[in-house]
């Protein structure tokens, strides 16, 4: 994956990039969990990538806890918009894809109405470039708020493990349920996963619950990347 260092108003921070040598491919904005690295997801994105999608990742900082403040959430859309300006140099739009907070953030800037469980509530900037999300076990007690998902305009696809005790099934079949465009939106629940097979490696003192990992990463991959291709939009000029 090539690097590339941009700035926001705390700093400089990464960019991964990993690009797919087709032509016009779809881009994917993918955002990490709460430890923020890219590379954790290494097997993720190069599958991604072998179903033709260029990968644009930033890094984030750790969260320090599971339950991130306002101003750690805004940090994070911040930085996705602006690796967004700066590497997506096609005016095609980009599809989401996010795993834990990467994907709550994610949905809270596609026009989602985000609010902490201390009550303080979190506004994103709609990102209008985002024509679809991909979210693997996404907490979603973010958007219990009447009315926080009216303004969710794009197609979902949810992915969770049976086996996820941080994110369970039923909290994403419920968001799913709910969603605007639940028609065109896909749910999928795999019955060997838990919260972190989507990383190369879980954290310390996780057990992971796939046999094959590997098989079990491109089984995802096949899926997502039929999703993005379904509703990756191409600029008009280009048809």
């Amino acid at each position: 994956m090539q690097i590339h260092e941009l700035q926001d108003e705390n700093g400089s921070f990464k960019v991964a990039v990993k690009k797919a040598e087709v032509e016009n491919p779809p881009t994917i904005l993918f955002c990490a969990g709460l430890g923020g690295l890219p590379e954790r997801y290494s097997t993720l994105i190069h599958a991604l990538v072998n179903e033709r999608c260029t990968v644009i990742a930033p890094y984030f900082e750790p969260l320090a806890r599971p339950f991130p403040t306002k101003e750690e959430l805004v940090n994070r859309a911040n930085r996705i918009s602006i690796a967004l300006d700066a590497l997506n140099k096609s005016p095609d739009e980009a599809i989401g894809i996010g795993h834990s907070i990467g994907a709550s953030v994610l949905i809270g800037m596609s026009g989602a109405k985000m609010q902490l469980f201390t009550g303080k509530k979190v506004a994103f900037k709609t990102e209008n470039r985002l024509s679809a999300l991909v979210v693997l076990a996404a907490p979603t007690q973010f958007f219990l708020s009447p009315g926080s998902l009216d303004l969710v305009s794009i197609p979902i696809m949810g992915w969770v493990g049976a086996n996820d005790k941080v994110t369970p099934p039923d909290q994403l079949d419920g968001f799913m349920s709910a969603i605007p465009l639940v028609k065109s939106s896909q749910f999928h629940v795999d019955e060997s996963a838990g919260h972190f097979s989507f990383l190369d490696q879980p954290p310390p003192n996780i057990i992971e619950t796939v046999t094959c990992k590997s098989q079990f990463i491109q089984k995802c991959s096949h899926e997502i990347g039929k999703f993005v291709i379904q509703h990756h939009k191409i600029d008009p000029a280009k048809k």
